[in-house]
C-alpha cells in the first residue's frame, strides 16, 4: 500500500467507517474506494474531494492533513474564491454553535471577507450588521474608521501575528490568480499590511487549524480594558471558512460584554 493510501485508509479507520459506509457518503463505489486505498487507482481531484467531505461529515479533517491528503494523489489544494452558494452553507453551519454564544464570533472566508457575526460581536464593534456589507479583517485590522470601539491597546502584538497567520496561510497558494490579486489589492489598500508581510517572522508552530492569541487587550468603556483570547477555528467541511471568537480572559471582561449586550437589547 502507498503512502497516499495509508493516509486515506487511516482517516477512514479513525472515524470507524468501513469502506462501504464512505464509499456510500463519498458517492462511490466500495471497490472504487479500497482501489484508491491500495493505491491501484488514482482517483480523480473531484472524487477526493468528495470523500473528503464525507470523512469531515464524521470527525473534521485539520486543514494540513487535506492538504497533505491531496499532494500525496498528487493535487493541489488550490481553491477558488467561495460563491454565494458556498457563503450561503457556511452560514448555516456556523451559526448552530455561534449565533447565540455568550461571546463575540464572525465567520470568516480565506480571502478575510467576514459573513456573519453574532450579537455579542456587533455590540463589540458598535455597528449594525447591514452596515458591514463586505467588511473584511483587513479592514478590522487596518482601517480606523471600521473598527468602532474595538480599539486595540497592544495593537502592534495582535496584529503583527494575525498577519503572520495570514502569511502561513497564504504561502502554499503563491502564484495562484486569486492569491496574487487578492493580496496585491490589500497591498495597495494598506501600505501597512504590506510592511507587515514582507517583515514578520515565521511562526513557531506550523498548525492553523486551531489558532489562538492572547491576551488581545481592547480600550472598553469608561477606561475599562476588555481582555480576550481569539480563537479561530476550522468548524466545516470547506476549509475556506473559519469561526472566530473571541473568549474573555478575565470575570471585568464578561461583565462589562454582557452589560453592552443587554443595553442594546
Amino acid at each position: 500500500m502507498h503512502g497516499s493510501g495509508k493516509a486515506l485508509r487511516r482517516l477512514r479507520t479513525e472515524r470507524g467507517l468501513s469502506i462501504e459506509d464512505l464509499a456510500y457518503k463519498a458517492d462511490i463505489t466500495p471497490l472504487a474506494l479500497s482501489n484508491i486505498e491500495l493505491k491501484s487507482a488514482k482517483p480523480q481531484r473531484e472524487t477526493l474531494i468528495r470523500i473528503l467531505i464525507a470523512l469531515e461529515a464524521a470527525s473534521s479533517v485539520p486543514v494540513l492533513v487535506r492538504r497533505e491528503l491531496l499532494e500525496l494523489h498528487g493535487y493541489t489544494d488550490a481553491p477558488s474564491v467561495p460563491n454565494q452558494t458556498d457563503i450561503d452553507r457556511a452560514v448555516e453551519v456556523w451559526q448552530a454553535p455561534f449565533k447565540d454564544a455568550p461571546f463575540p464570533a464572525y465567520l470568516v472566508d480565506f480571502t478575510q471577507r467576514i459573513h456573519d457575526w453574532n450579537d455579542q460581536a456587533l455590540v463589540f464593534v458598535g455597528k449594525h450588521k447591514e452596515d458591514l456589507a463586505g467588511f473584511t479583517l483587513f479592514d478590522l485590522l487596518f482601517s480606523p474608521q471600521t473598527r468602532g470601539m474595538a480599539v486595540l491597546e497592544n495593537e502592534e502584538e495582535i496584529v503583527t501575528k494575525t498577519v503572520a497567520h495570514m502569511r502561513e496561510e497564504y504561502l502554499p497558494f503563491a502564484g495562484t490568480e486569486w492569491c496574487t490579486r487578492l493580496l496585491n489589492e490589500q497591498f495597495s489598500r494598506y501600505p501597512r499590511f504590506k510592511h507587515l508581510y514582507d517583515t514578520v517572522p515565521p511562526l513557531e508552530t506550523q498548525s492553523i487549524d486551531i489558532r489562538g492569541m492572547e491576551p488581545a487587550i481592547f480600550s472598553g468603556p469608561e477606561g475599562t480594558s476588555l481582555k480576550f483570547r481569539i480563537v479561530g477555528i476550522d468548524i466545516v467541511s470547506d476549509p475556506r471558512f473559519r469561526a472566530v471568537q473571541y473568549v474573555p480572559l478575565d470575570s471585568q471582561t464578561m461583565q462589562v460584554m454582557t452589560q453592552l449586550l443587554s443595553k442594546e437589547r
